[in-house]
This record gives C-alpha cells, sequence and structure tokens, in this order.
C-alpha cells in the first residue's frame, strides 16, 4: 500500500504566512484609525505610511461611504478568499 505526502508545496506555506501577516496588519490599521491618539502619533503614521499606497487603489474604485473605508473590507475578504481557496488545500 503506497502513501501519498499531502504536505503543501513551501511557496504556498509562505504566501498563507505572508498574507496572514498582512491580514493582521490590516486589522492593525484599522483598530489605530478609530483610536485618535493612536491615529495622530508614530504608529498611526507609520501604519497609513505603509497602508495608505496599498489601498489607494480601491479607495479610487470604491470611495469611503459615510466615513467608513471600504477598502479594507476588500482587501480583507479577497485575501482570506485568496487564502481558502488557492493557499490551504
Amino acid at each position: 500500500m503506497e502513501t501519498q505526502s499531502h504536505a503543501r508545496p513551501t511557496w504556498k506555506v509562505i504566501a498563507d504566512k505572508a498574507i496572514t501577516v498582512f491580514i493582521f496588519v490590516l486589522l492593525a490599521y484599522c483598530i489605530v484609525s478609530w483610536i485618535p491618539s493612536l491615529r495622530n502619533g508614530a504608529v498611526g503614521a507609520t501604519l497609513e505610511t505603509v497602508m495608505g499606497p496599498i489601498l489607494a487603489p480601491v479607495r479610487m474604485i470604491i470611495p469611503p461611504v459615510g466615513g467608513l473605508d471600504l477598502s479594507v473590507l476588500v482587501y480583507f475578504f479577497g485575501l482570506q478568499f485568496v487564502q481558502q481557496r488557492f493557499l490551504r488545500n
């Protein structure tokens, strides 16, 4: 009886971990944006410097609605879909 290894390729493991880290940074960006003392400090400036250019293309297509930045949700759900569909099987 022959057994097959079901280990994921290394590139999938690395991509999965990178997306997970990016999602945590995205969540940190959201939380910091809700707290004025953090948003206006060094942490907020750093996160805006990193995340601003990444979120800008989606913001051009879907502008904020009532102060709610939907671009974050687009990235969050899009990355979750990529992880579940392509990287974790």
